[in-house]
């Protein structure tokens, strides 16, 4: 798999920077926050959500949309890969790619 882009690398810290014991930043709110504009932010979310990066946590009512938002926060893979883990198990089975 290709290693995350700068986008993806910015809205990951965005996630840990702007969260709180109480909420997580929505997409908006991270798009806000790394100064991208919110097509890229949602596409870089989606593939983040989509390679197990990053989950949502919650949804919250905010007042400029009728439907609840989501919440994202960055999952420990995020977290691994980010430290250079790396599964040794997995790199010996041929698994890790």
């Amino acid at each position: 798999m290709r290693p995350l882009g700068d986008i993806s690398l910015a809205l990951l810290g965005a996630m840990v920077q702007l969260r709180t014991a109480d909420q997580a930043p929505t997409l908006r709110e991270l798009a806000l926050h790394t100064q991208v504009g919110l097509d890229a932010a949602e596409a870089a979310v989606k593939n983040l959500s989509r390679h197990g990066h990053a989950r949502i946590v919650r949804r919250r009512r905010v007042g400029y949309v009728n439907r609840p938002v989501a919440e994202y926060e960055p999952t420990q893979k995020a977290a691994d890969e980010a430290a250079g883990f790396v599964d040794l198990g997995a790199v010996i089975s041929g698994a890790w790619r």
